[in-house]
């Protein structure tokens, strides 16, 4: 008996990338023929099912990138619109963490202070503001605050060259988005003493 075979090769394509090939190999019988024929339109199937998931993916990909940037400019927008309202406030903003070293202060507290930003973030806002013999009373009051109690008091601080002037201190625990207390927010308003 003679073998009759015919062989053909197909590419299988996505998007112009060649996947792979498709060979289909008829040999005196049309059985397999039929088995073949049946393979490759089982495989062709998948493939195009999976086709047509990546294109829905993908678009579901482009959707969720869009709402994801608009997100992201939403927080921007949000934060510029933040740090607007608290470089505008009349008072000196402070925000310290739990030991009382300066993570924020706005603009109204450097006019009042003299000192800069970075002479501010990272150091202990009592070591800057305060005399030494103020330190450990500052101390005690960061750990109440710490135990969440709010306080508004006057104080005499110092300002970079060392001269003192009265402020009303209001001074409350800062939470993060979860509740926890991670420092202290303290409003600083200079006073006229006579």
């Amino acid at each position: 008996h003679l073998i009759r075979d015919y062989r053909t090769t197909q590419p299988i394509r996505h998007d112009g990338r060649l996947l792979g090939h498709i060979e289909i190999v008829w040999i005196n019988d049309n059985l397999y023929v039929h088995i073949a024929t049946a393979l490759f339109l089982a495989l062709l199937g998948k493939i195009l099912h999976y086709n047509f998931q990546l294109r829905a993916n993908s678009r579901t990909l482009a959707r969720n990138n869009l709402a994801l940037q608009q997100s992201e400019q939403r927080l921007l927008e949000s934060e510029d619109h933040l740090r607007r309202i608290t470089e505008s406030l009349g008072e000196g903003l402070l925000i310290t963490d739990p030991d009382d070293v300066v993570l924020y202060a706005n603009t109204r507290l450097t006019e009042m202070t003299g000192f800069t930003l970075g002479d501010l973030l990272g150091r202990p806002a009592y070591e800057l503001l305060l005399p030494p013999e103020a330190h450990t009373l500052m101390r005690l009051r960061n750990r109440a605050r710490n135990r969440d109690i709010s306080e508004q008091y006057e104080i005499e601080i110092l300002d970079k060259n060392g001269q003192p002037f009265w402020t009303h201190i209001h001074a409350t625990p800062f939470r993060n988005n979860t509740g926890e207390i991670v420092g202290v927010a303290e409003h600083l308003a200079k006073e006229a003493r006579i």
